[in-house]
């Protein structure tokens, strides 16, 4: 707990009790805070001093929020149509339901002061009081004639119907549109862009960009800085490390390359040098291009196309370290052995990388179905090697390994969908994972140890509760497992072993996730439970994060008071002059945290988007599948070999059919066995609505069950 100060723990509670449907004690306070029963004193003390100010309630020992508290704050986009509140502190509360007359002419974006009064299931009940200023963010909407008025239906504020204002041209009633709310107790819309027809790929598409704020283009003045983009670093401050055999190894579409790695052996186990494009050094602090790179927070990936964080000219070209290019980067050396970092430094570099492999090329070549030059052929058994004794160590520590679905969409010429296929994940995929958890716990451990301000990377510990709900539905399928009410890294490793020798144990890595808590940016320097690090941050990937490139900036203050070797990583320099304070970092981890998290939203409802045009396609058709998922309203079922998911929903299995919670299954006396998670089931395609992004599924009766 002493990771995190009085006013940390604070926002943390208000923001846990505004969200809670009952009181709650200090004992599960502390297992939803991931806090230790050593914390109770302290966390007794902040929850007085809060029930002192009138922000929270004490009830015979329990806490909670106080009745009726107003928050100022923004209203964000959520998933679905619920908005949720962002504080000034960064924080942000919801979701919540607002009813038809609790938006009070407020849409998303705005800035509000609103009252909360509860909960309802597991949404907060509040009301906007009044809207304080109109926010800039587009919204979509769909265009309608009302008694020949033209107004636009906003989809992400209640369905609030707004006029249309002039000059507009002719649109068909149901178009979507992109628009700009203006005026104050009477909103009007203002026109910025026709985005296309519902239930159509592209309309569908576009409506989802614009929903999350992605835009492919970049301000003029970031483009023109770009384009003027130059090494800001004196190229005699750089090693010279062209001569070695430095390779990337990304998915084969991949564009940004932003890593490069090479190994060689020592007496005392290996040498890797990670190889990091030197972003930093071609983007001026403060400058058009950061702004814009820290209101994006991250590039977003969809299946053919990218919303980079950064212009084209830095991600694709001068920061890239495509092969055959001389570029600029940052080299973490490290000295391993045994899978753990001895020792190394930390340099500005210049390097050349020699090619590029994709996962599956450099696979191939591994496993003998491929040849290429033998020096790099070399090099790539030597680093799955290395690899090998990094991720020992980890598997030692307790590092969960987690099987979770991905899917490969491929596209034709014109951006259909024309196959679906689980992704594969090759070992070479695991090759670069293991260098890149090393680099980022050498610099986490370099900037904690020096003393600078950072962004680190946090994952805390489960729930009590969490953990408990997760035991009982493996409890439910025939698989008892041992956790202690405070599990660390291993215990859990240790269930994923056993998981795998279960026979639907893959169908339970999903709710192990979601048992855990998310990770997210946080400017204390705490544990990351899932791969059971004491340190850890984002460093090796500033082309498209801008966590790592805030990380960068640090290390720019320490290289300024190192020599011409760079940094000992052992050993690192203090007192360097530091480029943001720990008020700046808390503000912009904060910020990363609610980015990154929009950012995996839009990927996952692009993905089910795609999913639904497939199978659009194939209404009618019939696919064997298993049950990966159970519910009230019916079963999800996993589609062979495609990997998309769709609903079977309950009233369509037939009379007699019982939802068992308890035992996560669907039962009912006669002939057939209960449906659970893994049960294999022949499916057929009935509908697959993209507005929605959904697939729903008819069971073929005589087909496997």
């Amino acid at each position: 707990m002493s990771a995190r100060s009085d006013q940390e723990v604070a926002g943390a509670l208000l923001h846990l009790l505004a969200g809670a449907s009952r009181p709650l004690s200090v004992p599960r306070l502390l297992g939803l805070l991931g806090l230790r029963a050593t914390a109770r004193r302290r966390l007794r003390r902040i929850l007085q001093d809060l029930a002192r100010q009138g922000r929270i309630e004490s009830e015979r020992g329990r806490y909670r929020a106080a009745a009726g508290r107003k928050l100022e704050g923004i209203l964000q986009p959520g998933e679905g149509t619920l908005p949720w509140l962002e504080t000034d502190d960064g924080r942000c509360t919801g979701p919540l339901w607002l009813g038809p007359a609790g938006w009070a002419g407020a849409v998303v974006g705005d800035r509000v002061v609103l009252t909360l009064f509860g909960r309802s299931g597991d949404r907060l009940r509040a009301r906007v009081e009044r809207v304080l200023c109109r926010g800039s963010l587009l919204h979509v909407g769909r265009v309608a004639t009302v008694a020949g008025r033209r107004q636009v239906v906003l989809l992400d504020s209640g369905g609030a119907a707004l006029p249309l204002g002039l000059p507009a041209p002719e649109l068909p009633d149901g178009v979507y549109v992109s628009v700009s709310v203006q005026g104050g107790s009477i909103p009007v819309c203002r026109l910025e862009t026709a985005l296309g027809r519902p239930g159509t790929l592209q309309g569908e598409m576009a409506r989802l960009l614009c929903e999350a704020g992605l835009d492919g283009d970049f301000p003029g003045a970031a483009e023109a800085e770009a384009a003027a983009g130059a090494d800001r670093r004196r190229v005699a401050a750089r090693k010279d490390l062209r001569d070695r055999p430095f390779v990337t190894i990304d998915p084969d579409d991949a564009r940004d390359f932003d890593d490069a790695v090479c190994a060689e052996r020592v007496k005392s186990g290996f040498l890797l040098r990670v190889a990091i494009a030197d972003v930093s050094a071609f983007v001026t602090p403060d400058g058009a291009i950061e702004r814009e790179a820290a209101r994006r927070g991250t590039s977003v990936y969809f299946p053919g196309s990218v919303v980079p964080m950064l212009p084209r000219r830095l991600s694709e070209s001068l920061c890239c370290l495509s092969p055959g290019q001389e570029r600029a980067a940052l080299v973490a050396e490290l000295i391993l052995r045994g899978g753990e970092c001895a020792g190394g430094r930390l340099f500005p570099a210049l390097i050349q990388s020699r090619r590029r492999f994709s996962y599956a090329e450099a696979q191939d070549i591994l496993d003998g179905r491929a040849a290429c030059d033998a020096e790099l052929g070399h090099q790539l058994h030597t680093l799955a090697d290395c690899a090998a004794e990094l991720w020992h160590r980890m598997n030692e520590r307790g590092a969960l390994d987690l099987d979770l679905p991905e899917s490969d969409i491929r596209l034709d010429d014109e951006g259909r969908p024309v196959a679906v296929a689980p992704a594969v994940r090759h070992g070479t995929c695991r090759i670069i994972e293991a260098c890149m958890v090393a680099a980022n716990e050498a610099v986490a451990r370099l900037l904690r140890d020096s003393g600078l301000p950072a962004l680190y990377r946090v994952h805390r510990p489960p729930a009590p509760q969490s953990m408990r709900i997760f035991a009982e539905t493996a409890r439910a399928l025939g698989l008892r497992l041992r956790l202690p009410r405070e599990p660390v890294p291993a215990d859990l490793a240790r269930v994923v072993r056993e998981m795998s020798a279960h026979p639907a144990g893959r169908f339970l890595h999903g709710p192990l996730l979601r048992s855990l808590m998310p990770a997210e940016y946080s400017a204390s320097c705490e544990m990351h439970f899932g791969l059971a690090s004491p340190a850890y941050l984002h460093f090796t990937s500033p082309i498209r994060r801008f966590p790592d490139l805030m990380v960068h900036r640090q290390l720019e203050a320490l290289l300024e008071s190192a020599g011409p070797e760079g940094v000992d990583l052992a050993h690192p320099p203090r007192g360097g002059k530091s480029r943001f304070d720990g008020r700046i970092a808390d503000r912009a981890a904060r910020a990363a945290t609610r980015l990154e998290r929009r950012a995996a939203q839009a990927e996952r409802q692009a993905r089910w988007l795609y999913h639904a045009a497939f199978l659009a396609e194939r209404i009618g058709e019939t696919f064997e599948g298993r049950v990966c998922a159970v519910s009230e309203a019916g079963l999800f079922v996993r589609l062979e070999p495609s990997g998309i998911e769709g609903l079977l929903r309950r009233e369509v299995l037939g009379k007699g059919w019982r939802y068992d919670e308890g035992r996560i299954r669907y039962a009912r006396r006669g002939e057939r066995p209960a449906l659970t998670l893994g049960s294999p089931l022949r499916t057929r395609v009935i509908r697959a609505d993209l507005e929605s992004r959904r697939v729903e599924l008819d069971w073929v009766f005589g087909g496997s069950a």
